[in-house]
Order: structure tokens, then sequence, then C-alpha cells
């Protein structure tokens, strides 16, 4: 239904005289809008999803890299508190873009943590 609905709007859009059909056009697009948002809904989601699998194997590998490089408890509780705070940013997302402008800030902050481990 929702496949036809939007063949039929962009038939709507290409006619040469749509404004007899604005009436069908507004309903078709309320209906195909409430299905795209049902769609980015999810995709979203599962974004955040696998941002926070992302964050959490960072800070696992980070707490492993703690085991290896002897750092002060004040910086190691920094490095930890900094990502799981970048973590609990996730679900407060709305769009695909602010979660990945999120995981990147946190990758880069994590590629920062680890250089600075290894001056250590």
């Amino acid at each position: 239904e929702i496949f036809s609905g939007f063949n039929r709007l962009t038939q709507i859009l290409a006619s040469s005289y749509p404004y007899n059909f604005i009436t069908e056009a507004d309903r078709l697009l309320k209906m195909v809008q409430n299905h795209n948002d049902l769609i980015v809904q999810k995709k979203t989601k599962a974004q955040q999803m696998k941002a926070i699998s992302k964050i959490d194997v960072m800070i696992e590998e980070l707490i492993k890299l703690f085991d290896i490089y002897t750092l002060d408890l004040d910086k190691r509780n920094k490095f930890l508190y900094a990502l799981r705070s970048a973590r609990k940013k996730i679900p407060h997302t709305t769009s695909i873009k602010q979660i990945d402008m999120v995981l990147c800030n946190t990758e880069d902050m994590y590629d920062d943590f680890i250089e600075e481990l290894k001056e250590e």
C-alpha cells in the first residue's frame, strides 16, 4: 500500500496539472511520511545500539590497557568517565548524523587516550 501510494504521489507531482489532486496528494504524503518516520526510528535505534556496542568495546580495551600501562588513578578515572559519558549521550541522540558525530568524537578521544597511555 505504501509503495503504491508513493508511486501515485510521484505521478501527481509529475502531472502537468497537479492542482486538482492536492487533497489526494496531501493524504498520500501523510501516509508515506508516517511509514518513513517508522523506518527512520528503527534505523536510528539500530545505529544507537551499534554505537553503544562500539563504545563498550573501547571501554573494555582501555581497561585491559590499564593492566599493561601503569597509570595514576585520577587519569584512569578521567579516561573512563569521558568514554562512559559519551556512551550516555547516545540514547539521547535523535538522528543517525548525531550518533555518528558522537561516535566519531569518542573514537578520536579514545585514540588520544591510547597515545597518552603509550607516552606515560
